[in-house]
């Protein structure tokens, strides 16, 4: 197999692989992470759980031997969000943070995708 097949496979793996940042967004916003909306308001701030049963709740270890799914990968992330604080909610007030803005966040990914030396 010549260099340039085996660069031209890696691309068309990687166009797949960057089909995972839709899928996250979709789940934040499906799983209502941003909290935006009036019908969000009922949603729960956080749902607290002693770290303990947290641990037992959601398993992040990673193994250089196990290969995981999307939907596994996808999984996790639910849990992660179901047990996180809702920074963008209405009510969530803190003197120090609040809630994340959507153009703050775009600058991020833009910075991130073109400083790829970080």
């Amino acid at each position: 197999m010549s260099n340039s097949t085996i660069v031209d496979e890696i691309r068309c793996k990687l166009t797949i692989d960057w089909k995972v940042l839709g899928s996250i967004y979709d789940l934040l916003c499906n799983e209502k992470a941003f909290c935006v909306s009036e019908a969000d308001r009922g949603e729960k701030i956080v749902n607290f759980v002693q770290p303990e049963e947290l641990k037992k709740l959601i398993d992040l270890t990673i193994s250089e031997h196990e290969n995981h799914s999307i939907k596994d990968i996808e999984d996790i992330i639910r849990s992660v969000i179901k047990y996180s604080v809702k920074t963008s909610h209405g009510r969530f007030h803190n003197q120090l943070f609040g809630q994340m803005d959507p153009y703050g966040l775009a600058g991020t990914w833009i910075s991130e995708a073109l400083n790829t030396s970080a």
